[in-house]
C-alpha cells in the first residue's frame, strides 16, 4: 500500500489513506474495502489488479460499476 502512495493510519496499521486520491482503505486479512469517489476507486482496482489477483464482489453507490 505504500508503495503507491498510502500512508497507515493512526488508529491501527490496517487503516490506508492517500491524501492525493482521497482513499480511504481497510484490511482485513486479505478483505479490502476502499471508500473513495468512482475515478479514485478506478484507479485502485487498476493498480491493486497489476499487482495482485484479485476479484471485486461489487461496489456501492450510485454509480455501481
Amino acid at each position: 500500500m505504500n508503495d503507491i502512495g498510502f500512508v497507515s493510519g493512526i488508529s491501527g496499521p490496517c487503516v490506508f489513506y492517500d491524501k492525493h486520491r482521497d482513499l480511504r482503505v481497510v484490511v482485513h486479512g486479505d478483505d479490502f474495502t476502499v471508500l473513495g469517489g468512482v475515478e479514485d476507486l478506478d484507479w485502485f482496482r487498476k493498480r491493486i489488479s497489476q499487482r495482485f489477483e484479485v476479484k471485486f464482489r461489487g461496489r456501492l453507490g450510485p454509480d455501481k460499476n
